[in-house]
């Protein structure tokens, strides 16, 4: 059966993540209907020999990489033979009934470019973003809160039209941008004038690392930031809509502060410094 989405996972050697990844797609109900590519940046090919000794039920292509996230994802894309593509990180997981979901969205709903989920914890709270509560069209004024990596289902094609990811931006970045690919490939898109709907029953689930916050966490903020700031001096994005993120994430550090909570005020203090950072790197480049 020819495959109708293909699940590019650009890792660096992670198996113990990917093996939750790896499960939620053997229990889903749909797994006839995707294959696997896994890109492994690592020496020791663990999670790609790990992905291959499965007795899996779908198509599963390995390939590497020299490191970086969106260049690991560009050459997963080239692999994609299905007609829809997911990039998952490979920590996070499914339900049952998200992909074939996503699937049957995009089957019917022909005049969209892709479309988004919503990322939530094993508890159901929302991961890594404010997650709107009813569903939308995807704009430059709300993408940064209806669009991650791991929710999102896009069209190949359009994907490949539109360039893939900027290898300049994403984990891994020689740059220091560290986020904002997926951010950046949404606003290609819809700088086409595509579009792309964000629907919040259609559900991923990923830890969310502000549950566990530590000095890494710190620093991996600062880099993330650097390429949302970036995002908004490349896209020409609304300068009131960046200043009233500041704004926002300068409440949140006093507020942490005033509640006990150091470890999240210094990461939000890392991510405001990081985004005006990236913002000024990027017009001055």
């Amino acid at each position: 059966m020819t495959p109708e989405l293909s699940l590019v996972v650009s890792t660096i050697g992670r198996p113990e993540q990917l093996k939750r990844l790896l499960d939620s797609l053997v229990g889903a109900r749909d797994h006839d209907r995707i294959e696997l590519v896994l890109v492994d940046q690592t020496d020791d090919q663990a999670s790609a020999g790990y992905a291959r000794a499965r007795p899996l039920p779908f198509p599963v292509h390995t390939t590497s990489s020299p490191r970086g996230l969106s260049l690991g994802r560009n050459v997963g894309l080239e692999l994609a033979s299905a007609p829809l593509v997911a990039f998952p990180d490979d920590d996070c997981w499914y339900g049952r009934d998200t992909l074939g979901q996503a699937i049957r969205y995009l089957s019917v709903h022909q005049g969209i470019a892709a479309v988004s989920g919503v990322q939530v914890t094993a508890d159901g709270r929302g991961s890594m973003l404010r997650w709107p509560q009813a569903p939308a069209w995807i704009t430059p004024h709300n993408f940064f809160r209806t669009a991650i990596s791991s929710s999102l289902f896009l069209r190949t094609a359009l994907v490949r039209e539109v360039g893939g990811f900027d290898e300049t931006l994403g984990a891994g970045s020689k740059q220091g941008y560290l986020s904002g690919e997926e951010s950046d490939l949404v606003l290609k898109l819809l700088e086409r004038g595509y579009r792309i709907r964000y629907e919040p029953e259609l559900r991923v689930h990923q830890d969310d690392p502000r549950d566990e916050v530590t000095p890494a966490f710190v620093d991996k903020m600062a880099g993330y930031a650097q390429g949302q700031g970036r995002l908004f001096a490349d896209h020409d994005l609304s300068k009131a809509l960046f200043g009233w993120l500041l704004v926002r994430k300068l409440a949140a550090t006093c507020i942490r502060s005033i509640k006990g909570q150091p470890e999240l005020a210094a990461a939000d203090r890392a991510y405001l410094a990081g985004m005006v950072s990236g913002y000024r790197r990027a017009r001055d480049e």
